[in-house]
Parts: structure tokens; sequence; C-alpha cells
């Protein structure tokens, strides 16, 4: 699989009006009226703090049967994963030869990015990319530069970072943990503790366990249509 040169985070969550990677500190980082809209759209943080009626008066999702909406929910799953190419993704799903929609999504799932970003070390993407085509990135004592590289079962993923940035990962990821913390445990457990990897926060190393069986595991910050997703790619 191969990606296209991504935009800015920011651009790419203003452009589709939504906030793809459940970053909770948008809001505060982003004071303007034009990122209330974006702030809105992640699925956990709209229901904590806003009401049903102020959603409505947004009309961003009411025509759900047109071309319009599938196409903003398949712009949202590519940039989610990487901003992956609609051929590539085609092509790779063909040669798997399964019609199941889990099967679909353990592609996508066992991208050694998206790996590292469901073990919540890093919660950026676009640092993560950085650092696998640095060379920072090892599985199995093996430096590995390709962002779409499919990790397989049993595979050890480390993270060479440094102790200041080490700090800096976890502090992160201490305040995310409180700030989801006061949701559901439901939405806690499919987050931060996936079922499919082994994590050491001491170490820095990722173990894979094993593919992704079910997609209630899968945890999304924002509403996907997820058979019209696959539909989408696949005609």
């Amino acid at each position: 699989m191969t990606t296209q040169k991504i935009i800015s985070k920011f651009k790419i969550n203003y452009k589709l009006k939504s906030n793809i990677w459940g970053n909770p500190f948008l809001k505060y980082k982003l004071k303007k009226k034009k990122w209330k809209i974006v702030f809105l759209q992640t699925k956990l943080i709209f229901k904590r703090y806003y009401h049903y009626h102020l959603y409505k008066k947004l009309k961003i999702y009411n025509l759900k049967k047109n071309y319009k909406y599938k196409l903003t929910e398949s712009q949202k799953f590519r940039y989610f994963y990487g901003n992956l190419l609609k051929y590539k993704i085609k092509s790779m799903y063909l040669k798997i030869k399964k019609s199941n929609i889990v099967s679909f999504f353990q592609l996508f799932e066992s991208k050694l990015d998206i790996v590292i970003f469901r073990s919540n070390i890093i919660s950026n993407l676009f640092r993560i990319q950085k650092l696998i085509k640095t060379g920072r990135i090892l599985i199995n004592n093996q430096i590995i530069t390709n962002i779409n590289y499919l990790v397989k079962r049993g595979d050890i993923i480390k993270l060479n970072l440094n102790i200041s940035e080490k700090k800096k990962s976890l502090k992160k990821l201490r305040l995310i943990f409180k700030f989801f913390f006061r949701f559901k445990l439901k939405i806690i457990h499919t987050k931060f503790f996936p079922k499919h990897l082994e994590i050491n926060y001491k170490t820095l190393t990722i173990l894979y366990l094993n593919d992704i069986l079910k997609l209630k595991d899968i945890y999304f910050p924002i509403s996907l249509n997820l058979n019209i997703i696959k539909r989408f790619f696949l005609i």
C-alpha cells in the first residue's frame, strides 16, 4: 500500500468537519469559532458535553443516502489510516480473497503505523510515520522504514526514543487517560487495552498477538459506517 503526501492534520479535520483521530485537546489548542464544529464531531466528547439538538442544527450528514455522504465516510477512513490511495486499498484487499468485513479491517489494523497508534504510546499518527521513515522503529531487531509494513503474529515492535521523548509521550498518555476516565469503561478498554496487543510501557515494546476477531474491539473516535466504506472501496 502507498500513501499520498499527507497534509496538515488540522486542515484534514476542518475539511471533513470531524475530529478524526479523537484529539481531546483540540478545543483548547484552536480557539476560533470555526473549530467548534470539528470538536463536536468527536463521538465521545459530544455525548459528554453537548445536547442532541445542537448536533441537529449542524446539518452535516442529513443526506445519508447520497454520494456525498459515502465520499465523506470514505475520506475519513482513508485519512484515519494514513491517507491511503483507493486503488491500492482495492488491490491489497483482493489479494486476501475474503469477503468478510472483519478481514477487511484486519488488513489496515495490521499496518505498522496503526499498530503503534493503537498502543497509545504515541497518539500522533504524523509523528509515528516520521519515526518509521527515519529508522527509529524496529521489528524483531530489524529497522523498518516502510509505513505500510504489515505486522504478523508474534512480531515484536520496539520504539527507539530518547529519555526526554519517552517522558513526553508517557506524560501525554497519562493526560489523555485521565480525560477518557470520565466516560464509560467500555471506551477505555477498547482504546487503552487493545486485545490484539501486549504493550510494555517501560521498554516501549509492542507484541502483536493476533489479528482482530471482532469489530467491537476496534475503537474509532468518530462514527463510521463500516459497510458503506467497504462497498465504496471495492466497487
